[in-house]
């Protein structure tokens, strides 16, 4: 009767089910980690277009209150106005400007201070912008309102 110790018959094939299951581990491994980081870079282009998206709800309506299209002035320092639809779309480049809300502090006509609050929306990213700025009158009607960018915060 042989020696059942010293007998090596079937260590070939253990050998080759364990080599097997650990590269099937590793690979399981790297596609699971490569899948993630996948998904984290779409979801930081989808931040980041969301973040453009409430900056041009910004700039546009900087460009409102420039041009002289909306009077602040007229706006008390407890009111807030969207300028979405009214003067903004809402549809931007793929994304949304869910809304830009701007509010006026301040009594002075020739100079007052406004905040504006601007969402950017891409698939199912959001972003808010908060910004604090200075609003200078023209001196003579035909010209422009200055601007001057006091605070920039992003919230998302």
């Amino acid at each position: 009767m042989k020696n059942l110790l010293t007998d090596q018959r079937g260590m070939g094939l253990a050998l080759i089910i364990i080599l097997t299951a650990y590269i099937f581990i590793i690979g399981s491994s790297a596609l699971a980690l490569s899948i993630s980081s996948r998904r984290n870079a779409g979801l930081e282009i989808c931040r980041q277009k969301a973040y453009y998206t409430a900056e041009a709800g910004i700039e546009q309506a900087f460009s409102i209150i420039r041009s002289g299209r909306i009077d602040l002035s007229a706006v008390g320092s407890s009111e807030t106005v969207n300028l979405v639809p009214d003067y903004i779309s809402a549809d931007y480049a793929g994304g949304m400007i869910g809304y830009v809300k701007v509010s006026r502090a301040g009594d002075s006509e020739e100079q007052y201070s406004i905040t504006m609050e601007s969402l950017g929306i891409f698939q199912q990213a959001r972003c808010i912008l908060r910004v604090e700025a200075e609003i200078n009158s023209p001196a003579d009607p035909p010209s422009l309102y200055t601007i001057r960018v006091l605070s920039w915060k992003v919230n998302q």
